[in-house]
């Protein structure tokens, strides 16, 4: 499988607003048995269409790529699933070829939430991270975060995920600025 190093277009969206969660479907893949029962509660208060919860990451990618495959408009992943480690897993989806699949949005589900942990998460290409023990309201808030936003897919040889910068900043006008816009060669002014 070749993958272009351009963006690709954005398809669009499968979810348009979090009004619309009761027309979406959420998969989640978690590994402690004993925590199915609060996930599963957690997602039907948010009145999400349809609710699927499997234990093993393979049987989580066989159930996606299944001909007819399991929609999911979110996955919610545990960072520590098994038999496939969840970085695996979510570069091996982000990597897929349809783009109905491998730009799903996903949340990985974490307890030790360190910095180092979070960015692998990051740049396996996750959408973001909830760390554990979370309430349904943080739940639910980082589930709407997720969908309500509009991120463009990035694809490149070393990084296939959501666009990374969460924040639109003002043009910078500082010294340093470049003067790539003007047409200038892009070195900094002096």
């Amino acid at each position: 499988m070749t993958m272009p190093l351009a963006h690709l277009n954005k398809p669009p969206r499968r979810v348009e607003a979090p009004v619309s969660l009761q027309q979406a479907s959420v998969l989640a893949v978690e590994a402690i048995a004993s925590m199915i029962a609060p996930v599963t509660t957690s997602l039907r208060t948010l009145r999400f269409g349809s609710v699927s919860v499997l234990l093993s990451s393979d049987h989580a990618w066989q159930r996606l790529t299944d001909d007819p495959p399991l929609q999911a408009d979110l996955i919610l992943i545990d960072w520590y699933v098994h038999p496939t480690p969840c970085d695996q897993f979510v570069r091996r989806l982000r990597r897929m070829e349809a783009p109905e699949l491998a730009e799903t949005p996903i949340i990985c589900l974490m307890a030790n939430a360190d910095a180092e942990t979070v960015f692998a998460a990051r740049d396996a290409g996750a959408d973001a991270v909830l760390a554990r023990p979370f309430s349904p309201n943080q739940l639910r808030d980082k589930v709407l975060w997720v969908l309500g936003r509009e991120v463009e897919f990035v694809r490149s040889e070393s990084y296939v995920g959501p666009d990374r910068r969460h924040f639109n900043a003002e043009p910078y006008r500082g010294v340093e600025r470049r003067r790539s816009q003007a047409g200038e060669s892009s070195a900094p002014l002096e």
